[in-house]
């Protein structure tokens, strides 16, 4: 008697590789929140280089803070 063997397909889902500025703000942004100037740093166009990410896949959140005390509100 033979035994019959079923094997699922998973579909691997490879991310584009990124390259110069994108990495850039894409290793910054591991390391934890940053500030628009810290952003600005790496590119002046930084929301062209978010939009880039967010089309790649990856999961950029926006966390908004009150712009007279820097804090997060709550």
């Amino acid at each position: 008697m033979t035994e019959s063997k079923t094997f699922e397909t998973w579909a691997i889902v490879e991310r584009p590789r990124l390259t110069g500025q994108n990495a850039a703000i894409l290793e910054r942004l591991k390391r934890g929140p940053a500030t628009n100037r810290e952003l600005a740093a790496i590119s002046l166009k930084y929301t062209s280089r978010i939009s880039d990410l967010r089309a790649a896949g990856y999961d950029v959140v926006v966390v908004d803070r009150d712009r007279a005390t820097g804090m997060r509100p709550d």
